[in-house]
């Protein structure tokens, strides 16, 4: 999920004003704002079970949008970094949980993801601001095929307009009730308020998303398939926040946090439903990040909040990266495949979310 326009809206209304308030109060209160972001303090946890492929299906592939392309964690792989360094936008990075993810054979990597993926760009050229992903479709002819053993994708946060929910939030007090913006989709307004729209939205995000793994359960009939919900955008208890280190505080209060864990609880639901009727896996990542969110409690954190750059120009912006996995938090998703195979060698809608965190955050296993 790409938030590259991350709170437009907010960029030119109270958040960005936050922000440039932080600017002028000076450089000490600055690093506290900021003293998380880009996961440099990456936790070096117990080893994890690592993953071995059968010989005859020794491929991975790894489709998504920007919380699997590694959006959060610059730099960016050559060629796809930004058009003014020649690339085409799809801000792959080389620290994003799909090239950290460790195997004990010999594995081919199909790193498809692209940053700003929607359910239309699995199967036709994606459109980026460079011009068009490079790679051309994420499953064009020849990626999928019998040889391929591991499927992971995050796909749905773009088709349901998180960038732009999150915007209409932070600019709106009754944000569910008004009316909402929503002609980023298809060009035109609906006219309804955020509630109804996402209501409809969710159902077709979902039918769409059912339709996208059974199509690549035809197409890779071998593979495991790993749908990986996304972490939690926010705090998951206000007591959690830390106003002393949290911007996002300024702009959302709980009235507009609770209504969009709980659209995005719902979203996971449903995708876990689909997953299980595609012969899919789902996994719950929220519960695994729980503390660890944007402003929660614990650090380091395994997303960042706030990145801001361009402060010292004097017209500080939202970076691109803001409300994704840190190089932490795509170290812990690496963690979370590498420990859901090991307790879980089959399919199942079921699994030990207990056993899940506890190998996936300090190795244990068994």
């Amino acid at each position: 999920m790409r938030l590259k326009r991350t709170l437009r809206s907010v960029g030119s209304g109270a958040l960005i004003l936050a922000v440039c308030v932080l600017g002028l109060v000076g450089p000490v209160i600055f690093w506290v704002f900021v003293k998380d972001i880009g996961g440099d303090r990456i936790e070096r946890l117990a080893p994890v079970p690592p993953i071995t492929l059968p010989a005859a299906q020794s491929v991975y592939v790894a489709l998504g949008d920007s919380y699997s392309s590694g959006e959060g964690v610059r730099p960016f792989t050559r060629g796809t970094d930004d058009p003014a360094q020649g690339g085409d936008g799809c801000h792959r990075s080389e620290d994003a949980y799909p090239l950290q993810i460790v195997f004990t054979n010999e594995v081919q990597r199909r790193f498809r993801a692209c940053s700003g993926a929607r359910l239309d760009d699995m199967y036709s050229r994606q459109q980026t601001d460079g011009g068009g992903n490079r790679l051309g479709a994420q499953l064009a002819p020849g990626v999928l095929g019998p040889e391929v053993g591991l499927v992971t994708v995050t796909i749905g946060g773009n088709d349901l307009g998180f960038a732009d929910v999150l915007s209409h939030c932070a600019t709106h007090a009754h944000c569910m009730e008004d009316t909402f913006d929503d002609s980023f989709d298809d060009g035109d307004k609906s006219g309804l308020s955020l509630r109804d729209w996402a209501e409809r939205k969710l159902r077709e995000v979902v039918a769409r998303t059912s339709e996208l793994l059974r199509r690549v359960r035809r197409d890779a009939p071998n593979a495991r398939i790993l749908v990986l919900g996304y972490p939690n955008l926010f705090w998951t208890s206000w007591p959690d926040v830390q106003a002393k280190d949290c911007i996002l505080q300024l702009v959302f209060g709980q009235q507009e946090v609770n209504p969009l864990l709980d659209l995005q609880y719902r979203f996971s639901s449903s995708v876990a439903q689909v997953a299980s009727r595609a012969d899919a896996d789902f996994i719950w990542t929220a519960p695994i990040f729980d503390g660890h969110e944007p402003c929660a409690a614990i650090t380091p954190r395994w997303m960042d909040f706030v990145p801001l750059g361009d402060l010292g120009a004097g017209h500080p912006k939202l970076d691109p990266g803001a409300m994704h996995p840190n190089r932490n938090g795509h170290y812990i998703l690496s963690r979370v495949i590498s420990c859901y195979l090991a307790e879980n060698p089959r399919v199942t809608a079921r699994y030990n979310a207990t056993a899940l965190k506890a190998c996936a955050r300090y190795g244990r296993h068994g």
